[in-house]
């Protein structure tokens, strides 16, 4: 995945008319000026009658004015409050995720929007109660101690469900001030092979997971490369294997459908290397291997009820 870099305005009729202008907008109000843009608004007069509209939308919302200052300044928070106003049950979710995330830290942040949704949908599914809530603005701090180079909105989601269901044990993998990646390293994922065929190895831990893509030279070196994949296979949405075959190494990962079929999704040797005819075979045994382990009922699946498709990638 590729850090995610702060948008430029687009140079239209605004900057000509006001250059100074212009810059000041673009570094207070970016994401105003960029929606302006999408609006085809070309003159002072329009973006000051448009500027007052959102911010009074905001404040309709109950936003507070450094609320406002965030979303004005981060095109993905201000989609949100554009997209979403008619539907108050949503916004009132957006709000309180949004209030979390700024009173937290992560004001003047860049990109807290990739933060938004996960929290919204874990308070749409329960309240926030006194046994939670600390929990919960643990594992907001840890998120926001990732400096958002990459978007984690998976691994939010998991370690919210995991503090539902057992917040006193989230609570002491907070302590020490951990980043997210760092609460991921002493899980393990259910093994779900029981005999795997020869010259298979299941990958069931973050640690194996990183160490195996450094020695291959795959992007899976990367820490949060690394967890992105391993967060599937906690979940049961995916599982990597190593393959040796004729004295080579190859990393399968395979993933479970919707229609709750295992397929195998990529086969890569060393470098990113092609994988030879005998590995591509080993793979599909191992993906029918998968697939009788799920028609038995053996895989243990997603968390109950909290994995939304749009946390699949």
């Amino acid at each position: 995945m590729l850090d995610q870099e702060e948008p430029v305005a687009r140079d239209f009729g605004l900057l000509k008319l006001d250059p100074h202008r212009f810059h000041y907008e673009e570094k207070k109000h970016i994401a105003v000026l960029l929606s302006a843009f999408i609006e085809n608004i070309s003159n002072w007069t329009e973006y000051h009658a448009f500027i007052r509209s959102l911010y009074q939308d905001c404040l309709n919302l109950g936003l507070r004015p450094n609320e406002i200052k965030q979303v004005f300044q981060e095109p993905g928070l201000l989609e949100w409050v554009r997209s979403e106003r008619g539907n108050s049950a949503r916004m009132a979710l957006f709000v309180k995720a949004l209030r979390l995330l700024c009173r937290l830290g992560g004001s003047g942040s860049f990109c807290i929007h990739i933060w938004i949704e996960p929290l919204m949908d874990f308070f749409e599914q329960r309240p926030l109660t006194p046994e939670l809530e600390p929990v919960v603005e643990g594992l907001v701090r840890a998120m926001l101690r990732e400096r958002l180079a990459y978007n984690l909105s998976a691994p939010l989601a998991y370690m919210l469900e995991m503090a539902a269901q057992n917040p006193q044990a989230v609570m002491g993998m907070l302590q020490g001030k951990p980043t997210l990646s760092a609460l991921f390293r002493p899980l393990q994922a259910p093994r779900l092979l029981s005999s795997p065929p020869p010259g298979v190895q299941e990958i069931l831990s973050l640690e194996e997971t990183r160490r195996l893509g450094w020695q291959m030279g795959l992007c899976l070196a990367n820490p949060r490369s690394a967890l992105l994949f391993f967060v599937q296979a906690l979940n049961g949405n995916g599982r990597m294997f190593l393959l040796k075959v004729r004295g080579r190494c190859y990393l399968a990962w395979m993933r479970l459908g919707r229609d709750q079929l295992w397929r195998v999704y990529e086969v890569s040797g060393v470098q990113n290397k092609k994988p030879s005819k005998g590995a591509l075979r080993l793979a599909v045994q191992v993906c029918e291997a998968l697939q009788a382990v799920q028609n038995q009922g053996g895989n243990p699946g997603p968390l109950p009820g909290t994995w939304p498709a749009k946390y699949i990638f």
